[in-house]
């Protein structure tokens, strides 16, 4: 055998069984542990860390999933995983972007999700309008900042008198 982490032979007998990766190859526990730490960055995707709410990005975006079907009890999970993933890795979206897409169809352009059709009858048809649907709210967020609210005037007109008061 030959180690996974240096590539020297290992004698038979002397494999050091390591306690998570004990199916690869390990001349020693200075090997096994060098390469946990090299792959440790690996070990936990920024899709799977929780959100502010406590929930991770694939549960909100699966609890979004049952919301928006007709009927949730019929969704095929198996297939929608399947989806999800391959969605992710092909246009380069993590979950919550994948939520927002589903989102601005679902509740701005107004599609009707229907069973059976997956994830295919929104995605990639609505991924470059929501991220510009994004951008102009960010835009204009960033424009409601710059505003100084000490230069607004708010005018009040009474409904059945002609008195007018200013604010400031």
């Amino acid at each position: 055998m030959i180690c996974k982490q240096c590539g020297k032979p290992i004698p038979r007998g002397q494999k050091y069984k390591s306690p998570t990766l004990s199916s690869y190859p390990w001349c020693s526990e200075d090997c096994y542990l060098s390469y946990v730490k090299e792959h440790e960055h690996k070990s936990k995707p920024k899709e799977q860390q929780q959100t502010k709410s406590g929930k991770k990005p694939i549960t909100i975006l699966k609890d979004y999933i049952n919301s928006i079907y007709p009927d949730p009890s019929s969704i095929n999970w198996l297939w929608m995983q399947k989806q999800i993933k391959s969605i992710s890795e092909e246009y380069n979206l993590s979950y919550i972007e994948m939520g927002k897409v589903l989102k601005y169809a679902v509740e701005y352009e107004g599609v009707v999700i229907v069973d059976g059709y997956g994830l295919g009858q929104v995605f990639p048809r609505y991924i470059e309008p929501t991220m510009e649907f994004i951008k102009s709210i960010q835009k204009s967020r960033d424009m409601v900042d710059e505003i100084d609210e000490d230069v607004v005037n708010v005018v009040k007109r009474a409904n059945k008198t002609n008195k007018i008061w200013r604010e400031r």
